[in-house]
């Protein structure tokens, strides 16, 4: 625990920050303005002391790295009981697995894809007669 000094001595006491506060709200997430609002401080002031104070950066990043962690153990304890949803996450993440698909397009009887081109002039201005031709190109009447 540090004493945060006052910018003017006959201003506000000096700000107390808890290093192991920090360190325990990090574990669990907690982003600065957190753990601002969690001392009764302002972000602004985390911040410029993070910057001053290794002491209070390192704890920061300790809680954090302690939270991820915590976090993979117990997804790795999710896997190792067999759900699946873990594993293939943990499979994607950690050995590069992936999910495949092929599409095969055929045509009829499993031959090749047949196209066609056709050109068509659609009245613009009716939008009756367009949709018409429309259906006719579809049904394969055009």
């Amino acid at each position: 625990m540090f004493t945060v000094p006052p910018k003017n001595p006959e201003g506000r006491p000096p700000a107390v920050i808890d290093l192991l506060t920090v360190e325990r709200a990090a574990s669990i997430g907690c982003t600065v303005e957190d753990i601002a609002a969690l001392l009764g401080l302002s972000r602004k002031t985390i911040y410029n002391h993070m910057e001053q104070d290794p002491e209070l950066a390192e704890a920061m990043d300790r809680g954090r790295g302690m939270g991820r962690a915590s976090l993979r153990r117990m997804q790795w304890e999710k896997a190792e009981v067999g759900d699946t949803s873990m594993l293939i996450w943990l499979g994607k993440v950690l050995c590069g697995q992936k999910d495949t698909s092929a599409v095969v397009l055929t045509g009829p009887n499993n031959g090749p894809v047949q196209s066609q081109s056709v050109s068509v002039t659609v009245p613009m201005n009716d939008p009756i007669e367009a949709a018409r031709v429309y259906q006719k190109l579809m049904s394969g009447d055009g």
